[in-house]
């Protein structure tokens, strides 16, 4: 899987959490195409980002107990480029439910 594969990966996922509409984790492992396990690590990675993921285990969905904005910019600067005075190169890729410009989600 390469990173940018992943990022759009937890991208799925932090929206289906942000829409409290993930279900159990095995729900949630369906929906995306993974194992349970793999899924658990998603969860866990987008925790470690700082993201406060919780659980409700009466409504079986993960859920964000405040809002966060969840924001992926992708910069490639080259040393030539750190010399010139007026700015940075910025490279995007091209608009994809995840990748554009700058995308930034705000839980309800």
């Amino acid at each position: 899987m390469t990173i940018f594969e992943k990022l759009n990966l937890l991208e799925r996922v932090h929206s289906l959490i942000n829409r409290k509409a993930t279900g159990s984790p095995e729900q949630l492992a369906q929906k995306i195409g993974y194992s349970k396990r793999q899924t658990l690590r998603l969860v866990a990675d987008l925790k470690a980002l700082g993201m406060p993921i919780r659980y409700d285990r009466e409504r079986y969905t993960y859920y964000y107990e405040e809002k966060v904005a969840f924001k992926i910019q992708v910069l490639i600067e080259t040393e030539d480029e750190k010399n010139i005075k007026g700015g940075k190169n910025s490279i995007f890729l091209p608009p994809t439910p995840f990748f554009g410009i700058e995308q930034e989600y705000l839980c309800d």
